[in-house]
């Protein structure tokens, strides 16, 4: 039936698409190694909405502008939500996200732009992850947007414990620490090939971090990413008024003992293994109780990078010239949903800890106040 709109036109001028054909298989094989070298989560995000499509052939297919012969699903409100419902009954992912640049990157590559935006399709999303969040609840699971961020309160717990920790006990603190700090994934401190992948600059008193992989590529050259110190005059000035060290000072001098003492900082297998390992070990860093967990959810790995990034929103750093670099997001959609937590609570931790970063001010300020992603 011709659909309405836009979509109708597009259905209408594609109904004589080329049926499915033997030698398509071949076909895709060499568009996917030519066209979509993005990663192996976009290939098979690719491969199940092709396999949907086929199995059911909703909609005449499409033909590719790029390569003749080869033809694709058709893109429409419809289809999505046919094939986004199958996928929360046969694979239960926690959002569309993946599914979303996945399909924008494959219909790109075949001359179509990129499909899936607007509203409707937000608002899709929105509905597709509510449903997914209430069915792991339900059923107790570990996963689907369940994931909490850690409450100031652990945050200082980390700093507490590791000024008393040792060995490996502090290497796993110490790490925590970082990955709230740095906006790090779990891949980025496993792909550290040496302990001075993270050293003072003799020059500027900073702490250097080679990045040597981000969101799970390995950098062919690494970057350097710098912490500046805290001000010597307010460090002298706390002092002498006998006010408790600035939290900044105190991961400065975390780094000192730790390289004092010759404790390994890197004690991850590789930078694909390390999200595992630091599951393995993060909940039995804080007490029970402590984090305040609503029923159902758990912390993970990702949990440290999403802290340090609503952690500096909810402190009013600049989302775009603060928070989006230091955190290498490309997208503003993306660092949105890290920042999105109304519910996380600040105090003198996250204060201290992203004070280096550029901060709203004046009015922009008490926007911010109501909405940190202002």
């Amino acid at each position: 039936r011709k659909r309405p709109g836009r979509m109708g036109t597009i259905y209408e001028r594609f109904r004589e698409a080329p049926e499915v054909g033997p030698q398509e298989a071949v076909l895709h094989k060499q568009m996917m190694a030519t066209y979509e070298p993005k990663s192996e989560a976009g290939l098979t995000q690719v491969a199940r909405w092709e396999r949907h499509d086929r199995d059911r052939q909703y909609y005449p297919r499409i033909p590719s502008k790029v390569k003749p012969g080869v033809s694709l699903p058709f893109f429409c409100l419809d289809a999505v939500q046919r094939y986004t419902s199958w996928l929360l009954v046969e694979y239960r992912m926690a959002t569309l996200d993946p599914v979303a640049t996945a399909l924008n990157n494959y219909y790109e590559s075949h001359g179509y732009g990129r499909p899936w935006q607007g509203q409707r399709l937000k608002r899709w999303s929105e509905a597709y992850r509510l449903a997914r969040e209430r069915i792991a609840r339900e059923n107790g699971e570990k996963g689907a947007g369940l994931r909490e961020n850690i409450q100031e309160t652990g945050v200082k717990h980390l700093f507490d414990v590791a000024e008393y920790a040792g060995g490996n006990d502090l290497a796993r603190l110490f790490n925590a620490i970082t990955m709230i700090i740095f906006f790090f994934r779990a891949n980025t401190m496993g792909a550290m090939e040496a302990e001075d992948d993270i050293y003072f600059d003799e020059h500027s008193g900073e702490i250097v971090f080679k990045v040597r992989a981000l969101k799970g590529r390995h950098l062919a050259v690494p970057i350097l990413k710098r912490l500046p110190p805290v001000n010597k005059l307010e460090t002298a000035t706390r002092e002498w008024n006998g006010k408790p060290k600035h939290y900044r000072d105190r991961y400065f001098d975390l780094l000192r003992r730790v390289k004092s003492e010759g404790v390994k900082l890197n004690i991850y297998t590789n930078r694909l293994t390390a999200a595992g390992q630091i599951n393995s070990y993060i909940t039995k860093l804080f007490p029970v109780g402590l984090l305040g967990m609503r029923e159902g959810s758990f912390v993970s790995s990702h949990s440290l990078r999403k802290t340090g990034a609503v952690a500096a929103a909810r402190t009013l750093c600049e989302f775009n010239n603060a928070i989006r670099p230091w955190g290498h997001w490309k997208s503003v959609t993306s660092a949105e949903r890290y920042v999105a937590d109304e519910l996380y609570v600040v105090g003198v931790v996250a204060e201290e800890l992203f004070d280096f970063l550029p901060r709203l001010q004046g009015r922009a300020a008490s926007f911010g106040q109501l909405n940190p992603v202002v």
